[in-house]
């Protein structure tokens, strides 16, 4: 009855056994490159580009805060309205 899936499943496991029979061993320079030979180069910041990037950093970080903060207010405006609906 399930003839037709177990060869389908012996055939899959014999290809991959051939698979496995034909791969060489590799050393590591060949699987990961050879050592030094990969040297990345960044391009050179100007002032005016790191004083720019600075500024945006600071801009997300005092968005994250006025974010923090309507967050909390919100938080604790619930927190009241719940108590205040509990103890009345």
């Amino acid at each position: 009855m399930g003839a037709g899936s177990m060869g389908g499943a012996n055939v899959s496991l014999r290809n991959n056994r051939k698979l496995v029979k034909k791969r060489a061993l590799r050393n590591k320079g060949e699987v990961y490159g050879k050592e030094g030979v990969t040297k990345i180069e960044f391009k050179k910041s100007s002032a005016q580009d790191m004083r720019r990037i600075r500024q945006k950093i600071q801009g997300y970080k005092q968005e994250r805060q006025i974010t923090l903060l309507i967050a909390l207010a919100v938080s604790f405006f619930i927190l009241y309205s719940l108590w205040w609906w509990a103890t009345s």
